[in-house]
């Protein structure tokens, strides 16, 4: 029908048409809309049913999802239940186990106090012994005390002596040192030969000055050998002292088995707190009387063995405080043989001074010839002071032949007088001690002038000696030269050491109990210096003390913020850790725990866990992280990291939210 155009009418369009079609075409239409109606009316049923039959399927998907779930969750519950059971299986043996575990310890608690009995009864012994040998050794020492006293008494008023006698040779060593200094003075200028006689028979001298101290050095030695001898005790206080520290030892190596027996009952008591409630409480109830009675019974043991220990800690006390007492006094004795010996030391190297004071002075001699011979070549003085100059030099040597001729014949008579010995010899003595008088004055009155004679024959000598000078040989010397300054340091020392060692001389050929004034000052100046050295030290180990108890402190509050960890050294293998997120519970480590493979750090055993019972803390698997990350992987940081998150997770489940 497309293309043409709709009639206005039925009639129009269908003028041939017979008056009952329109009915039937009526009923057509009607029909048809019917149909219409019905196929939009199954339409509508029909996506109604899909949507019936969709959520029908999706009803059935989630019941066969819950059946499946179900079916999982009954395989599970089967599962957990055979695993209860076996962990109840388990927990009976283990608490078969326990109980066995606890008679054991038990009789071991037994075995070890009936041992500490023991142990005791053998203190008590040695106690008594050592309380005979002290109260031996406190009379020996009264006795040596009283001696000593004796002896320091007597040494008192020797020293006394001694110093006064010392004093009067000081003053008489001081005049004859001024008499040398003027004997030098006025024989500077004598011949070099005669001055290296001179040095010569006093090197002999001093050679036989060294051999004399050398026998009494020997003597010194001698005596020490007898005073070494005489410390036989200290042996048997050092044997005392080595039976008392292998009894210390026995009795710390008691002390660690007792720390072992109480972490293994603590770790029993953390498996029993882990246990589930198993049987009725009746059964459980008369196995807490029966667990607390023989609690309190081992209590009561332990509070005796306890007081026990703590008496023995106190004898062991006691006999550390009576063994230090010998050591002091073992000490005291070492520090006076340490004495002598220094004393010995010092004679030595008053030998070895000696020794190179003779060197140095051979060294000068020749230094000095040295320079007379090169002043002797470069001369350039005139024949006629060089004769003038000879010519004095001889009477230099002439008046010191008559010198010593004088001398020798003041000796010889008072030789012979000395030998004189008469029966009526008063008078004749006081004639002949006039006469000799006036012979001394004479012969004094003599070397004065002759004294006089050498002043101003020296004069005249300086006076030619300066004019050589000025005519063209110039003599430098400087003042401050190393060898000059060298030569002032080592006469002093040699003075000071010689006063010593005539000191030492002196109180050794008196007494061997003496000690000189100046060797007793210099100890007592060393003494001093050592303790102002200790004093210098403890301050400075105080402050390095208080440093690092400080730096300490500041790293555990660092470890404890950083890693939540606040870390207690109880020995050199054993610490205890305390997480901050539970401050109640703690972890303790032993770190001598290796385990059985190589290369283990710790093993199960040496890491335990202590955690408080209530607010569902006891609900951490401990065991578990212990056995995947300490035992499998190795990896204990690990593992303290993970009980720190499980240790927080719970504390954030208790917080109100």
């Amino acid at each position: 029908m497309s293309g043409q155009s709709t009639p206005s009418s039925p009639f129009i369009a269908h003028p041939h048409e017979v008056p009952g079609d329109r009915d039937l075409q009526k009923r057509l239409a009607t029909l048809e809309y019917q149909y219409s109606q019905l196929k939009d009316s199954y339409e509508i049923d029909k996506v109604k049913s899909q949507a019936i039959v969709k959520r029908l399927e999706r009803d059935l998907e989630h019941r066969s999802r819950e059946y499946e779930a179900a079916v999982s969750d009954s395989k599970l519950l089967f599962d957990e239940n055979n695993k209860l059971k076996r962990e109840l299986r388990e927990l009976a043996d283990n608490f078969e186990q326990t109980t066995g575990e606890n008679r054991s310890l038990r009789t071991e608690l037994d075995a070890k106090t009936c041992k500490l009995n023991r142990h005791l009864g053998e203190f008590q012994e040695i106690e008594k012994r050592l309380e005979d040998v002290i109260a031996l050794k406190d009379a020996e020492l009264r006795h040596k005390d009283s001696e000593l006293l004796r002896l320091r008494d007597s040494m008192r008023e020797e020293l006394a002596l001694k110093s006064s006698r010392i004093d009067e040779l000081a003053d008489q060593l001081r005049i004859k040192d001024s008499q040398i200094l003027e004997m030098r003075e006025r024989n500077v200028h004598i011949d070099e030969t005669k001055a290296r006689e001179l040095y010569e028979k006093e090197c002999s001298n001093q050679l036989e000055y060294i051999r004399e101290l050398e026998k009494k050095n020997l003597e010194l030695s001698n005596k020490l050998r007898t005073l070494q001898s005489k410390q036989d005790y200290v042996q048997v206080l050092r044997e005392e002292k080595a039976t008392l520290s292998q009894r210390l030892a026995t009795y710390e190596a008691l002390e660690t088995e007792y720390e072992d027996l109480k972490l293994r009952y603590a770790a029993m008591e953390q498996k029993l707190g882990d246990w589930p409630l198993s049987d009725p409480p009746a059964i459980i109830l008369n196995k807490c009387s029966v667990l607390e009675s023989t609690n309190s019974q081992l209590s009561q043991k332990n509070e005796f063995l306890r007081n026990e220990l703590a008496r023995t800690q106190q004898e062991v006390v006691d006999l550390q405080s009576k063994l230090l007492e010998s050591n002091d006094r073992q000490t005291a004795l070492k520090s006076k043989l340490s004495e002598k010996d220094t004393e010995n030391t010092k004679l030595s190297n008053n030998v070895k001074l000696l020794t190179q004071e003779i060197q140095f002075l051979k060294d000068r001699i020749d230094n000095v010839t040295e320079e007379n011979t090169m002043l002797m070549k470069n001369k350039g003085v005139e024949a006629e002071n060089a004769q003038k100059f000879e010519g004095l030099v001889a009477l230099l040597e002439s008046y010191k032949q008559q010198l010593q001729s004088l001398q020798s014949q003041d000796t010889g008579q008072k030789r012979r007088r000395s030998e004189l010995e008469q029966p009526n010899g008063a008078a004749q003595l006081a004639e002949e001690l006039k006469r000799k008088i006036d012979e001394n004055n004479e012969l004094v009155r003599t070397i004065e002038e002759k004294n006089k004679r050498l002043v101003q024959l020296e004069v005249e000598v300086k006076k030619l000696g300066s004019s050589g000078n000025e005519r063209g040989v110039r003599v430098l010397e400087l003042r401050e030269n190393p060898a000059a300054r060298h030569e002032r340091v080592t006469r002093k020392m040699l003075e000071k050491l010689r006063q010593e060692n005539q000191q030492l001389v002196d109180a050794k050929l008196a007494t061997d109990q003496l000690i000189p004034k100046t060797v007793y000052e210099r100890v007592c100046l060393e003494q001093d210096q050592l303790q102002e050295e200790i004093k210098s030290i403890n301050k400075r180990m105080t402050r390095l003390r208080e440093m690092f108890s400080s730096k300490v402190a500041r790293f555990n509050e660092i470890v404890f913020l950083l890693l939540g960890y606040k870390i207690e050294l109880l020995s050199e293998t054993k610490l205890k850790m305390y997480p901050k997120f539970n401050r109640d519970s703690f972890i303790q480590v032993d770190l001598s725990r290796h385990g059985s493979k190589k290369g283990h750090l710790l093993d199960g055993d040496g890491i335990r866990v202590k955690l408080p019972a209530e607010a569902g803390f006891q609900k951490v698997d401990v065991n578990n992280l212990i056995r995947f990350w300490v035992q499998e992987k190795q990896q204990p940081c690990c593992f303290f990291n993970a009980l720190n998150l499980e240790l927080y997770d719970k504390g954030q489940e208790l917080l109100p939210s």
